[in-house]
């Protein structure tokens, strides 16, 4: 569990492919990833609260700095080279919030299909309140 860490819902069919997606673009393997149903993580990092990172996504920078939502998807975007080329998005204000609005549909979605449960991965989520 080195840093930077990006937590993720290994249990979310659309993280899950999210995560692979940055790792295919992450060639200098820049960043490490982790399970919010990993104990240990809570062990080892005890500033972070599960439900939290149940809720919204996580990058773990240093002891210190945390990054959540739409922070993760403007730190991504700036330091992964392949992904670096729609940085632009991030020029204005009105680029940034059009990033965070992304990232909050995008959450929302991920919400309804662990609530309804996924064909795509065999049943409902383990957390019916989300």
């Amino acid at each position: 569990m080195n840093l930077p860490l990006l937590v993720f819902d290994s249990e979310c069919p659309l993280c899950v492919r999210f995560s692979q997606g940055l790792k295919l673009l992450d060639k200098e393997g820049k960043f490490h990833y982790a399970s919010v149903c990993d104990d240990e993580l809570y062990k080892k990092y005890s500033f972070l609260n599960q439900e939290e990172c149940e809720d919204i996504v996580h990058l773990v920078i240093s002891e210190t700095d945390v990054l959540k939502g739409g922070e993760v998807v403007e730190y991504l975007i700036r330091e992964i080279p392949a992904v670096e080329k729609l940085a632009w998005l991030l020029d204005s204000e009105k680029t940034k919030n059009a990033v965070d609005a992304f990232y909050k549909k995008v959450n929302e979605v991920r919400r309804f299909v662990k609530r309804r449960g996924c064909t795509g991965c065999g049943g409902a989520s383990r957390r019916k309140d989300l």
